[in-house]
């Protein structure tokens, strides 16, 4: 549709402008005075008023193209809006829809106003950008068609007030008046982006006043000159910007930015002397920050580019944690990194990257992040037909185990290329799985085909595990013994104290109560930073205590432990449930004793 403005109800001077009665407010929230009607009436009301006459099908079609009956819809809107605003305003006649000239508008007024370079009146009349607060509504469902008629008057009153504050700024004879005008006109929403003369003369009067927004104008207009400059940049100038920029985004070392483009040192400086140069009069560093906060805007827009560059860099870089950074960036651009042409060749480098970010949250004993790190490497790695890392599959495995969720772990290895690593953790999941004897033969040849540290720890443990369950506690003592001394020997403190537990445990069991206190005392100095592994251990030490009928001390330690326990536990709580329990079981047995 081809919108014509309505040229009737132009006042014909000033006094007349100033005399008349507005009832149609549309400049700020829309409003018809004296008369309470809905936004979709009011919208209605002005589309006529401002575009004139209309077609009753395009209207129906412009204003509930969403309804079943879009006609039926108009035909029931205009009779209530007839109805509000006076019968006879609304004239239809063979299918053509039209107001009659019955209210005056706030933007006849505004637009003759503006026309006659009258922009005090046009100041006074414009209260807000047009129709503001429509969006709002809820029950409204705007048309694509509606959507930009409103932003286009919109942006036309919003940018023929900008110019009139300007002028009167200009023209004022105060500092007060001048920073006034020029603060209100810097403001102005929905208003198109300036023109760089109009912006710097805007800039001028906010600093000469000495307005609070005088530095957000002088950004906004340094930022308006480095888009002209970067728009007239030869592409292998521009390509070196956009890198230049992803290495500050980034925080990648400028080698990497010399070795992709084949640049020295050098040359990066003479290039950067160039674009101060093209950027004058800014100074130096105002310059460098207004040209490359331009190309990381361009970056933003055009992902496919970023992306591009990104990689080019990442080839030259060996910082773990900025490569983390810029493929975490990727990856949430693209939301798979198989959708990329150019990440094939780069997912073994991803595979090691993310590796060393998901050892750093196991360390961390946050297994959850970790696992979800590895699984989105893992799908990106099946969508594009790559083969799994089978050490990152391990992790993944790992962090699940450890979570507990034994059966999904499995499921993720069960068809697995064999690693030793990835067998000994099968091991272990077969033990919680309940099959003892499947898990024994498994650990006992991971034992004998392996040296990897880590494999024969975790078989170690299962070893331990399934003797103990056998009531074989001296060979478990063994095997748990055997699989604490590995853990330690690659630094997983988490595991060595599970292996150490286990021990303690088997020590208790076989009568052995002394020897099991012991190793809990021990253990004590691991559990200072770690309140879940200090619990456990006092609820073991506790258990060890009451098997051996030393019912007051387990009370002690129980005691203890409720005291240390978070205030906020409710005894719903599975931890502080169970120490409720053995207190109060504990208490009976005291009793008796």
């Amino acid at each position: 549709m081809t919108y014509q403005k309505r040229t009737d109800n132009v006042l014909s001077n000033k006094a007349m402008l100033e005399l008349r009665t507005v009832l149609l407010k549309l400049l700020g929230t829309a409003r018809l005075e004296s008369k309470k009607i809905s936004n979709l009436q009011l919208l209605i009301l002005s589309y006529l008023y401002l575009e004139g006459e209309q077609n009753r099908n395009n209207l129906a079609t412009l204003f509930f193209a969403h309804l079943n009956r879009p006609r039926e819809s108009l035909r029931v809107a205009l009779a209530k809006l007839n109805q509000k605003i006076g019968k006879g305003s609304l004239v239809i006649n063979n299918d053509i829809v039209s107001l009659a000239p019955a209210c005056d508008c706030d933007i006849t007024m505004f637009r003759q106003a503006i026309e006659n370079q009258d922009y005090p009146t046009a100041e006074q009349l414009y209260e807000d950008y047009f129709f503001k607060g429509l969006e709002q509504d809820n029950r409204l469902e705007l048309t694509d068609e509606l959507q930009t008629w409103l932003f286009d008057l919109r942006e036309e009153f919003a940018e023929q007030i900008r110019t009139a504050l300007i002028s009167l700024a200009k023209e004022a004879k105060t500092k007060s008046k001048q920073k006034k005008y020029a603060e209100k006109a810097f403001l102005i929403e929905k208003a198109p982006e300036f023109f760089f003369e109009e912006l710097e003369e805007l800039s001028k009067i906010l600093s000469q006043s000495k307005s609070r927004f005088a530095h957000a104008a002088k950004t906004e207009l340094n930022k308006l000159h480095a888009e002209g400059i970067f728009g007239h940049l030869k592409q292998k100038d521009k390509n070196i910007l956009l890198a230049m920029a992803l290495v500050e985004r980034y925080g990648l070392s400028n080698s990497c930015l010399e070795k992709a483009f084949e640049q020295d040192s050098q040359m990066l400086i003479s290039f950067r002397n160039k674009l101060t140069e093209l950027l004058k009069p800014l100074a130096a560093d105002e310059a460098m920050q207004a040209i490359l906060t331009t190309a990381q805007e361009y970056l933003d827009d055009y992902p496919n580019e970023r992306n591009h560059f990104a990689l080019k860099l990442a080839k030259e870089s060996t910082d773990s944690q900025q490569l983390f950074n810029l493929y975490e960036d990727i990856y949430r651009t693209r939301n798979d990194f198989g959708n990329a042409q150019e990440l094939p060749e780069h997912i073994k480098h991803i595979n090691l990257i993310y590796r060393k970010k998901s050892e750093e949250y196991l360390d961390a004993q946050e297994f959850l992040l970790a696992q979800n790190l590895l699984a989105k490497v893992r799908t990106s790695q099946e969508s594009l037909g790559a083969n799994v890392d089978q050490e990152n599959l391990f992790l993944e495995a790992y962090a699940l185990e450890r979570q507990g969720q034994f059966s999904k772990a499995l499921e993720l290895i069960k068809n697995a290329q064999k690693t030793d690593k990835i067998e000994a953790l099968k091991s272990v999941l077969l033990l919680h799985a309940k099959n003892l004897n499947e898990a024994e033969i498994k650990a006992k040849n991971i034992l004998n085909n392996t040296d990897d540290v880590w494999a024969q720890a975790l078989a170690y443990n299962t070893l331990g595990t399934v003797k103990a369950n056998q009531g074989l506690f001296y060979e478990a003592i063994e095997q748990f013994s055997k699989a604490g001394n590995r853990w330690k020997l690659i630094n997983q403190n988490q595991r060595f104290f599970g292996a150490t537990m286990n021990q303690a445990s088997s020590y208790s069991y076989s009568g052995d109560t002394s020897q099991a206190l012991d190793m809990y005392d021990d253990l004590l100095d691991l559990t200072m930073e770690n309140p879940h592994l200090q619990t456990t251990l006092m609820l073991n030490k506790s258990d060890a205590l009451f098997r051996s009928h030393q019912y007051k001390d387990a009370e002690k330690v129980l005691l203890r432990l409720l005291k240390q326990l978070n205030t906020k536990a409710q005894p719903q709580d599975e931890i502080y449930s169970r120490v409720l329990a053995n207190l109060a079981y504990t208490n009976i047995k005291l009793k008796n004793h």
